[in-house]
C-alpha cells in the first residue's frame, strides 16, 4: 500500500497545498482500517485520472496518425499520377528541339524555325564557340537562344572537340531590331546607364546568363569601338567582342 506522501504528489504539483494539508489532517484522526481505506480510495482517484488521460492522448496520437497516413497516400498517389504524366508529356527542351531544324555543314550548325533561320554556331580551332543568333520578336522569350547554344556545345563535345568557352561579337546592324543586337543593347544599358562593371554587365545579357548556366563564368572583354566624349564611360558603344570561358 503506498504512503500518504507518493499518493499527495500530483496535488503538490498542481498547487493544492490548502487541499493537502486538509486532507492528511483528516487522515491522521482516522483509524487503521479508516486510513487503509481512504489512502484506497485516494489512489482508484489518482488511478483513473491517469489512464483517462492516457486514454485521451492514446485518441489523439491515433487520430493523428490516421491523419498522416491519408495525407501521405494522397501525396503518393499525386506522385504516381504526375511521373505517368512527366513521361507521356515531353519537356519544354524536346519540344524545342523537334522545332528546330538543323543544318551542319562546312563546320557549321544553322538553326532553322519553320524555314526562318535562327541562328548558327561554328567552333575555331581554340575551341570557342561562336553564335550569330537572330531570333524574330514573335519568337522571341521561349528559351530558342538557350536551345541553339546547349544543342551546339553538346554537339561539338560529342564530335571530340573541346569546348574551352564562348566568344562573343555584339554589334549594331541593320539586321536587328532597331538595329542593335539583344546582347549589346543589354550590355550597353547595364554598363552605360545603370553604371554597372563590365564583367556584371556580359553576365546580365541574355548569352552571358546561359554561358553562366553552363560553366563558363569567368569573362574577358577582347575589344570594343565606342564613341568616347571624355568621360569616365563611352557615350555609345558600337561593338564589343568578349570571351566567356570555365575559370
Amino acid at each position: 500500500m503506498p504512503d500518504i506522501i507518493t499518493l499527495l504528489v500530483p496535488a503538490l504539483k498542481a498547487g493544492k497545498a490548502s487541499k493537502i494539508a486538509e486532507e492528511a489532517s483528516l487522515l491522521k484522526n482516522l483509524s487503521k482500517a479508516e486510513k487503509e481505506l481512504a489512502l484506497e480510495k485516494q489512489t482508484q482517484k489518482y488511478l483513473e485520472g491517469y489512464y483517462e488521460t492516457l486514454r485521451k492522448e492514446s485518441d489523439d496520437f491515433s487520430k493523428k496518425l490516421e491523419e498522416k497516413t491519408a495525407e501521405s497516400e494522397v501525396k503518393e498517389s499525386f506522385d504516381n499520377v504526375k511521373n505517368e504524366l512527366d513521361e507521356q508529356i515531353p519537356t519544354q527542351k524536346e519540344i524545342l528541339k523537334n522545332k528546330l531544324k538543323i543544318k551542319y555543314e562546312n563546320n557549321v550548325r544553322k538553326y532553322f524555325y519553320e524555314d526562318v533561320e535562327m541562328g548558327s554556331a561554328s567552333i575555331s580551332n581554340g575551341g570557342y564557340l561562336s553564335f550569330d543568333i537572330n531570333i524574330p520578336r514573335n519568337l522571341q522569350k521561349q528559351k530558342f537562344s538557350t536551345e541553339i547554344i546547349e544543342e551546339s556545345i553538346s554537339f561539338f563535345e560529342k564530335q571530340g572537340k573541346m569546348v574551352n568557352g564562348i566568344q562573343a561579337r555584339w554589334l549594331s546592324a541593320a539586321k536587328y531590331e532597331n538595329g542593335v543586337s539583344t546582347n549589346l543593347k543589354s550590355f550597353s544599358f547595364d554598363y552605360l546607364d545603370n553604371h554597372l562593371s563590365k564583367e556584371i554587365s556580359a553576365f546580365n545579357t541574355p548569352t552571358g546568363k546561359i554561358a553562366k548556366k553552363n560553366g563558363f563564368t569567368k569573362v574577358l572583354i577582347d575589344d570594343w569601338d565606342v564613341l568616347d566624349l571624355g568621360g569616365n564611360r563611352p557615350a555609345e558603344i558600337y561593338w564589343i567582342e568578349l570571351k566567356f570561358k570555365k575559370p
